[in-house]
């Protein structure tokens, strides 16, 4: 457990936190979820900075003053996700490798996360994993087999309010990555959707972004359940483009749109495609 003076700061939990996520020189983190501190005794100045080097990060939503505050804390408090911001693993070696990467199993075993009902938590688990094969060449496919799979979930309880950890892809082809959800929490099925796609892309190698347009920021906006545009980049450099994309087709003459609840497709004329009407 990590002791300091207690006098210049008060709050043991927030400075655990700041430990776990890696923000305290040198960073110990290896990318991996952790709640073991280990034996260190910290100053005033050690956490003064760890809270500074936090606050850089999120420059666009706090103030950098290396003050412990309330909005601070409650920025902390509010996180989802457990994995370090500030991971020393190599970018190279964040990724799975191109020999397997066309078929990642995932498993899951997350029918204790209440009060959603069995179906639900399917439902989520496979439509996260049809939105993050369809934006790059990796590919992630169900798996029923919890013993077998490149990836697995299950449930725990899970300390300081997180809602989920994942480990991050490590360059290997036979490392199994273990993900934790909180079957503390009350979810519901747009919390869960937008979880499991933030740490799957963990799990494809993706760390946590400070940019809040973004599902990889490490706290819940209730703004995504899909990658976003930091996010296929990131896939996109690692994977290449997805192998299901169709190729661009110039010669397809658009002749009109229709819109069908609420939603506008393109009309592309039958004798510049297919041969049959198309909505696109």
């Amino acid at each position: 457990m990590i002791t300091y003076e207690k006098q210049d700061i008060e709050d043991t939990i927030s400075i655990e936190q700041l430990w776990a996520l890696g923000y305290f020189s040198p960073c110990e983190s290896d990318g991996m979820p952790t709640v073991s501190f280990g034996s260190v005794v910290k100053s005033k100045k050690d956490c003064r900075e760890a809270v500074a080097k936090y606050q850089e990060q999120y420059k666009t939503e706090l103030i950098i003053d290396g003050e412990l505050g309330p909005v601070t804390k409650e920025h902390l408090d509010s996180r989802k996700c457990w994995v370090p911001d500030r991971i020393v693993q190599a970018e190279s070696q964040s990724a799975w490798p191109r020999n397997c990467m066309r078929s990642i199993t995932c498993s899951q075993r997350l029918h204790r996360l209440r009060p959603l009902e069995d179906k639900d938590i399917d439902n989520a688990w496979l439509e996260a994993l049809t939105s993050i094969s369809k934006v790059s060449g990796l590919n992630l496919i169900f798996e029923e087999d919890h013993e077998e799979s490149d990836i697995f979930a299950d449930v725990g309880n899970l300390s300081n309010g997180t809602l989920a950890w994942s480990y991050l892809a490590n360059g290997s082809c036979t490392t199994r990555l273990e993900q934790k959800y909180n079957r503390s929490k009350t979810w519901s099925k747009e919390l869960l959707l937008e979880v499991i796609v933030h740490e799957l892309l963990h799990a494809c190698g993706l760390g946590h972004t400070s940019g809040t347009n973004s599902i990889m920021h490490p706290t819940v906006t209730g703004r995504f359940t899909e990658p976003q545009a930091w996010e296929i980049k990131q896939m996109l450099d690692r994977y290449g483009p997805s192998k299901d994309t169709p190729s661009d087709t110039p010669n397809e003459r658009k002749v009109g749109n229709l819109t069908i609840d609420g939603k506008q497709y393109d009309i592309i004329d039958p004798s510049s495609s297919n041969g049959m009407w198309d909505f696109v």
